[in-house]
């Protein structure tokens, strides 16, 4: 998933600034059919938040509802200097964060984490498959 993340260049202590986030995603709902009349996977962009200077500041759970390449803008006040960090993820594991993005795949009986990034001083891309043991509930998972 791809996306954009706009601020103003230079802000002053106290003041309050304006954070705009695009992220580039089809938000399928799973309701349309394809050419071939198959149904289209449910596939939605379900979390988005914005850490600054270390600190949650904004958070929304979306659903099918919004439109594909969702547009968020919310304001922010610059208590100190700090960096903004604005992380998405999406109904099917994968969570793009400010240096890539992870994708957790969870089949039976193994865990699957690939992590991807086009920077130099991040981790090149990677996948770890892990076996795991359920243990109780389904959202339980035990890591071997």
């Amino acid at each position: 998933m791809l996306g954009r993340v706009q601020v103003p260049a230079t802000v002053r202590r106290g003041e309050t600034f304006e954070v705009r986030v695009l992220v580039q995603h089809p938000m399928e709902t799973g309701f349309r059919r394809d050419l071939n009349g198959q149904a289209i996977p449910i596939n939605i962009v379900d979390r988005l938040a914005c850490r600054y200077g270390g600190r949650e500041v904004f958070r929304a759970e979306l659903g099918s509802g919004m439109a594909a390449n969702p547009y968020m803008a919310f304001h922010v006040v610059a208590r100190d200097s700090g960096e903004l960090v604005v992380e998405w993820s999406d109904d099917r594991g994968v969570i793009s964060v400010d240096w890539g993005r992870c994708t957790l795949r969870a089949l039976p009986g193994v865990l699957t984490l690939r992590a991807e990034a086009p920077a130099e001083d991040a981790p090149r891309q990677a996948e770890h498959p892990s076996p795991i043991a359920s243990s109780g509930p389904a959202d339980a998972i035990t890591w071997r």
